[in-house]
């Protein structure tokens, strides 16, 4: 197996893409039938990152790389190839920019506590839950969580401001570090 081999494949069965939901979380995935799962096995083998998995009905099989590292390794191996679909390229293109003008998209719980402490210093007035998240760097989500479980004894709600939401929950928080 060699790369050019690779971007064959991933030019005939790859798809760069990305879930959208509260956060952008950068997915890139070849599927192919399950009989040919074997070819999978050694793609992710040569790459060395990612993981294989089967559909729950069997007849699938998909190679699939969603962290950090690996969507940069991705990046680095396609980065100069010589794409032969123009359309394949572009979404390379779009695929790439997503993942690297987007560095908080891959946060999780490593930093977030000493990123919001640090922002949260600046503000001892206090700030509202979706400026915390800009300033952060932190997604929305995981830093709702955070706050909500992992920080209740540092950090305190100061104001809400309700708004009818689907999950009940309030739109806009005031947060500010407990004294």
């Amino acid at each position: 197996m060699n790369l050019d081999w690779l971007l064959g494949f991933i030019e005939g069965e790859g798809c760069f893409t990305h879930s959208s939901g509260k956060y952008i979380q950068p997915l890139f995935i070849i599927g192919i039938h399950s009989r040919d799962k074997e070819a999978l096995v050694k793609i992710k083998d040569f790459v060395g990152i990612g993981y294989v998995i089967e559909s729950k009905k069997g007849n699938m099989s998909y190679y699939q790389v969603h962290s950090k590292s690996g969507c940069m390794k991705i990046i680095k191996l396609l980065e100069n190839k010589q794409f032969i679909l123009p359309s394949r390229k572009e979404r390379f293109e779009r695929w790439k920019k997503i993942v690297l003008d987007n560095p908080s998209i891959f946060t999780r719980d490593n930093n977030i506590r000493e990123k919001v402490i640090n922002v949260l210093k600046k503000h001892p007035e206090g700030i509202w839950i979706n400026e915390l998240a800009r300033e952060s760097k932190v997604n929305i989500s995981s830093l709702y969580y955070n706050l909500k479980k992992k920080m209740a004894q540092e950090v305190e709600v100061f104001e809400i401001k309700k708004a009818s939401t689907k999950k009940g929950k309030p739109v806009m928080v005031y947060y500010k570090l407990k004294l």
